[in-house]
């Protein structure tokens, strides 16, 4: 995942794409997935005692990348410039469970025009699978993003164009029928 100017991108973003309204939705970022949340509080609180003396924003530049801490701070409601020794139990829980479930609330996607893969199309059941013609129009073949075909990011879509398009190209170019 990504962050940009104007949000959030990436392959992971790219996939949660097809999961998403256009009305919005809620990501959720674990931006300790190694750690349970136990074990996370335990090493939050030993850190906050050992930097007792320096502000908790210092401390969690070394948890997340610098410009994210001040978001977090202001989602957790503490002061940047709060000593570590005064960080209660309150606060410390607020930050565990943004570390484990860190919301971003999607206010809107992108344009269609920057879409890198779309969904719907011409149904697949209107479609012969092997030749890719149309079962409604004769002489009518079909392939890749105008069919209702689509599958997460990592190349996937790239090879149901290449594929479709492939057998839709040999069997109205080699086959006579």
């Amino acid at each position: 995942m990504l962050f940009t100017a104007s949000g959030v991108s990436g392959p992971l973003v790219l996939s949660a794409t097809a999961h998403l309204h256009t009305d919005g939705g809620v990501l959720s970022i674990d931006w300790k997935p190694a750690l349970q949340s136990e074990q996370l509080d335990a090493r939050l609180l030993k850190d906050l005692a050992d930097q007792s003396n320096r502000s908790i924003k210092t401390v969690l530049n070394g948890y997340l990348p610098r410009s994210m801490v001040p978001v977090f701070l202001n989602l957790a409601q503490i002061d940047a410039d709060k000593p570590c020794h005064q960080v209660n139990k309150k606060e410390r829980a607020a930050l565990v469970r943004l570390f484990k479930d860190c919301p971003l609330h999607v206010q809107q996607v992108g344009p269609i025009e920057a879409a890198i893969v779309t969904s719907g199309g011409v149904s697949l059941k209107e479609v012969d699978p092997k030749r890719m013609k149309s079962k409604r129009v004769d002489n009518l073949s079909f392939a890749g993003e105008i069919l209702d075909l689509d599958a997460y990011t990592g190349g996937y879509n790239l090879q149901i164009a290449f594929s479709t398009g492939f057998a839709a190209g040999w069997h109205c170019a080699i086959i006579k029928e």
